[in-house]
């Protein structure tokens, strides 16, 4: 589990940035804003509302390790799966919320999947790392 915390931060860290860029990109433009400001309520926003990225994740990287094939369709199953976590992210927060969502479905998930992708490649060797624990101590050590 704590692969899967700690790429959650990764990705966190770099999903205000890569929202940044989009909303500029999606304006026509670059958006005058005082980045850090708005890095800083970015990242507590995304941390907050990612919680559910989080418990997702925690339950199925365990999914890739576990199954019998070569190491890098784990890593290749890994990033399908992670890539879908954003979606359901948004799923569990739009049957919690009754509006605010609702207009947001591909402005949220498209920067959220980008930095989830980023944080993934960056952590391939953490991932081999992780799949090359014996299984026994990979879920009592991790």
């Amino acid at each position: 589990m704590i692969y899967a915390f700690i790429t959650w931060v990764v990705a966190n860290l770099k999903h205000p940035i890569i929202l940044i860029i989009y909303a500029g990109a999606v304006s026509g433009g670059f958006v005058e804003i005082e980045l850090v400001g708005a890095y800083l309520f970015l990242l507590i926003y995304t941390l907050l509302f990612s919680i559910p990225s989080l418990i997702f994740s925690c339950l199925v990287v365990y999914i890739p390790a576990w199954l019998p094939i070569k190491p890098i369709y784990k890593y290749l199953l890994w990033i399908l799966i992670a890539l879908a976590i954003p979606s359901l992210n948004l799923f569990t927060l739009k049957l919690l919320d009754s509006g605010f969502f609702k207009e947001f479905d591909f402005v949220v998930v498209t920067p959220a999947s980008g930095a989830v992708l980023l944080a993934i490649l960056f952590r391939y060797k953490a991932f081999m790392n992780f799949i090359a624990e014996p299984a026994e101590t990979s879920i009592g050590n991790d």
